[in-house]
């Protein structure tokens, strides 16, 4: 597939100043972000994030003097190591004599990664676009993406990348809903910088059942921010950090072992969830004294006090609309056998308490 020319993804001509530049990228960027996409179909999803992160890796080569010489000459291929050396020949097909990085040495030929479509430069793992986008929208960093807070920093309240982009943009209507949402989001912020009811930073989490990016499912990763859209960024054990929804999310939690009549011996014994078996709606545990995985289903499990937990599974009139959302578990009943969660907002004066099954609270 032919790569697109870098001039036409960020829609600037060829003798375009770092002004312009960084305008048309910070336009973009807003532009295709994937938290702006995430009611869209997968097909628009999958465009969105595509186009991202085009955008990211178009401003990352243009906006570097040494990348934009190389690229303006021998374009793609000179920036992923195509182009022949000196000693393979003349001509527009080689490196200008004495040409180097640092480290590569004078006249020979360097190489900047490619992964997929989207081009990454530098060392490993690349331009990252969600890093990208934070530094641009004057963040430190991914804990500022999408204008919230984390790891402990804080910023103005209206200190919105989206609301102060679109703005000048006209977008117009789409700006008073999501403005909102992000005002009403920082009032009810906890200490950590997470919504209190949603997962917290810091967090090993399992990613599953992604449709669009399936090589991620099964993965390890790390929770480091909640975004603006209610989405998780998650650190892989590779470096490379995903959007991804709370859905697509599996807490390694600490458990306790209860009701089962098959292996009675493990009841009161301690395990951590380490996988989820889709298929039977069942989690796979492992035994923290003698390290053996079991397969439970959800009643033979409890979930810690505060850990955070997704409502699903409810089907009456009343109880349906609460399927979906983020709640924190604020003890179990044991006579009862059913959690008492908070759902709803980050205040205990807006949380709603409910009393449910384990059926109805996935981790």
């Amino acid at each position: 597939m032919a790569k697109k020319c870098f001039y036409d993804v960020l829609g600037v001509p060829r003798d375009a100043d770092a002004a312009a530049l960084k305008k048309a990228y910070r336009k973009l960027a807003v532009k295709w972000h994937p938290d702006k996409h995430v009611n869209a179909s997968d097909a628009q999803q999958k465009k969105a994030e595509a186009m991202f992160k085009d955008v990211a890796s178009a401003y990352d080569v243009l906006n570097d003097p040494e990348k934009r010489r190389v690229y303006d000459q021998f374009g793609h291929a000179g920036l992923e190591g195509g182009v022949p050396s000196n000693n393979a020949g003349g001509g527009m097909g080689s490196m200008p004599h004495g040409f180097g990085f640092p480290g590569s040495g004078g006249g020979q030929t360097f190489v900047f990664r490619s992964t997929g479509n989207a081009p990454h430069f530098g060392g490993p793992g690349g331009v990252d676009p969600m890093q990208l986008f934070a530094e641009m929208f004057g963040s430190s960093g991914l804990g500022g993406m999408v204008g919230e807070e984390g790891m402990g920093a804080s910023r103005p309240t209206n200190d919105d990348p989206f609301a102060s982009m679109f703005g000048g943009m006209g977008i117009g209507s789409h700006m008073p809903a999501m403005s909102a949402m992000h005002s009403s989001r920082k009032r009810h912020r906890s200490p950590n910088g997470d919504s209190s009811n949603g997962l917290p930073t810091g967090i090993t989490v399992r990613v599953r059942g992604l449709l669009n990016s399936p090589q991620h499912n099964g993965q390890l990763g790390v929770v480091e921010q909640r975004t603006s859209a209610g989405r998780y960024v998650v650190r892989l054990q590779n470096n490379e950090r995903i959007s991804v929804q709370r859905a697509n999310l599996l807490q390694q939690l600490q458990v306790t072992i209860t009701n089962l009549t098959s292996r009675p011996d493990l009841n009161g014994a301690k395990a951590l969830v380490v996988d989820y078996d889709a298929q039977r709606d069942r989690y796979v545990v492992q035994l923290a004294s003698t390290k053996e995985k079991v397969s439970l289903g959800r009643a033979s499990v409890i979930l810690p006090e505060d850990s955070s937990i997704l409502v699903s599974g409810l089907t009456s009139s009343s109880g349906s609309a609460l399927n979906g959302k983020q709640a924190k578990v604020l003890g179990w009943d044991k006579a009862a056998g059913r959690y008492t969660v908070a759902i709803g907002g980050c205040g205990r004066e807006s949380d709603q308490i409910v009393k449910l099954k384990p059926v109805n609270c996935a981790a």
